[in-house]
């Protein structure tokens, strides 16, 4: 009689996949924390808080402070709401207006920024260059009074088969999810 050989299938059971069932784990979520204090009153912290609060496995809560201050001003604000909070903020940005301030101040607001380490972002003229920088590359100036007109236009482009025609509203809470969709 022959001998019958036994397979040892230790190897393939050593190098195959582990069950879904057997390691699947509860992904926490990740939560991120930002301050973002502005230069405006309304219109930017309306745009910062419309931003999506999950995306993800990521959960973000930003807090937004805004108030009718210059650039260097909004650089304190931060430092001191930073510094002043038991939350510990993951980012913490300083939001302005390039405007018609003088050199030496929106110098001084960026250099004390990178000293206490806050970021910073601004635009030239106003805010709603970041409305449109969700349609198209812009590296050329344009006024103030150009912005609305543009903002509009992009936005009958997008929403082709509406009817009624977007009328650009400054302080509208709604403004990211119209950008987004």
């Amino acid at each position: 009689m022959a001998r019958t050989i036994k397979i040892d299938n230790a190897l393939e059971k050593r190098f195959s996949y582990p069950s879904k069932k057997k390691n699947k784990k509860k992904e926490l979520p990740i939560h991120i924390h930002f301050l973002i204090v502005c230069e405006g009153e309304k219109t930017e912290p309306n745009y910062f808080k419309s931003f999506p609060k999950k995306v993800g496995n990521f959960i973000f809560e930003i807090k937004c402070e805004g108030g009718e201050i210059n650039t260097l001003k909004v650089v304190e604000t931060a430092i001191k709401l930073r510094d002043g909070s038991q939350q510990k903020y993951d980012r913490v940005w300083a939001v302005f207006d390039r405007d018609s301030f003088p050199a030496k101040n929106f110098n001084s607001a960026i250099s004390k920024a990178k000293d206490k380490k806050i970021c910073c972002a601004w635009s030239n003229e106003a805010f709603e260059l970041w409305y449109l920088l969700h349609f198209q590359y812009r590296n050329t100036g344009m006024r103030r009074t150009e912005y609305q007109g543009e903002i509009e236009e992009e936005i009958k482009k997008k929403w082709k088969n509406k009817k009624k025609p977007y009328k650009y509203q400054k302080n509208a809470t709604d403004m990211y999810d119209v950008l987004d969709k």
